[in-house]
């Protein structure tokens, strides 16, 4: 909620990354999260905010990864 992220986008790249054990940056996942903020304002505020929201979820994912073990962060149906 304090950056104000998409909260569906917010849930699907958190639950890719418990998938996957690791946070991507790379790509569009993390700007398509985020609010809209100008790219053409003085000093690149979207990035410094990008980069911001990058830390705040790689703290999150070191705090919670492995806490299940080897189960899904996310409950899935089994087969």
């Amino acid at each position: 909620k304090a950056e104000k992220l998409k909260p569906e986008a917010t849930r699907n790249f958190l639950e890719n990354a418990f998938q996957q054990g690791e946070i991507k940056t790379a790509g569009t996942d993390i700007d398509s999260m985020m609010p809209p903020v100008s790219r053409f304002t003085k000093n690149n505020k979207r990035e410094e905010k990008k980069m911001g929201i990058i830390d705040r979820l790689k703290a999150f994912f070191e705090k919670y990864f492995g806490i299940g073990g080897n189960r899904s962060f996310f409950s899935k149906k089994e087969e």
